[in-house]
């Protein structure tokens, strides 16, 4: 594996989706050096991750789940922290009810990732007011925002342009194919102009392995952006397949 290709979003489990040695066998086929490892929802029991993170120091970091519901959340986002983990996993509608959870995982050192899949346009100031309470923490929108399409054209998504404006907020390009079968030409558009807007250095390749992918298509939509689809130069392509993610999660340039 080379060091310049970072997954900027990948899963693995005992419980949900596959051991962490699938995931390495598919990133040594693409040759990924390093992914960001994120917690499945649902999921509150985060020592799979943690033991990952421990056996494989600076190959993996991970984004952990805590639930916000309950009284003990600022023990768990400590015990997030005391592990070694780099960021706590948000649902964006946890953030009109437990902001404070959120800004407090940013207090301790974790950048944030918002899961968006409903009601893009009423979640899209409730992480911009994130970003800016937060402003010294990194606010990651997952999945590009889950665009949604229709009979082949895309209906909701161009919301996520807005957050734009907001200098710590970047996004995953990940997860395409729960919207679109791969090359994803229906959401072309959505993808060069989010490109454009929040620029390359803030945009991330990941896989969302396993969900959606077999073994065999983990690089699929890597390759796109290897060969310079969407207008791609080599400069942005170093930062969307790795660059991005290497400053964010793995603190290096």
């Amino acid at each position: 594996m080379t060091d310049g290709i970072v997954d900027g979003y990948a899963h693995c489990g005992l419980t949900k989706f596959l051991p962490v040695d699938d995931l390495i066998a598919c990133m040594k086929s693409a040759s990924v050096s390093r992914a960001v490892l994120v917690q499945h929802f649902g999921e509150y029991d985060n020592s799979y991750l943690a033991e990952t993170i421990r056996q494989h120091p600076g190959t993996f970091v991970a984004v952990g789940l805590i639930d916000p519901f309950q009284q003990d959340w600022p023990h768990k986002v400590a015990g997030l922290v005391s592990l070694g983990f780099r960021g706590l996993r948000l649902k964006v509608e946890w953030l009109r009810t437990h902001m404070h959870v959120a800004l407090a995982a940013a207090e301790a050192g974790l950048n944030l990732m918002i899961y968006l899949p409903d009601d893009m346009l009423g979640g899209v100031p409730l992480i911009r007011r994130l970003a800016r309470d937060a402003s010294d923490r990194s606010v990651v929108v997952s999945h590009l925002g889950a665009p949604r399409v229709s009979d082949s054209t895309l209906v909701e998504g161009l919301e996520l342009l807005d957050l734009a404006t907001e200098s710590n907020i970047l996004v995953t390009l990940s997860g395409l194919s729960m919207y679109t079968p791969h090359p994803h030409l229906e959401m072309a558009g959505l993808v060069t102009t989010a490109i454009e807007q929040f620029g390359s250095g803030r945009v991330m390749w990941g896989s969302n392995f396993p969900v959606c992918l077999e073994a065999e298509s983990y690089g699929d939509d890597l390759a796109l952006i290897l060969e310079g689809q969407w207008g791609l130069d080599d400069s942005a392509i170093a930062d969307i397949i790795g660059g991005s993610s290497s400053r964010v999660w793995f603190d290096s340039p």
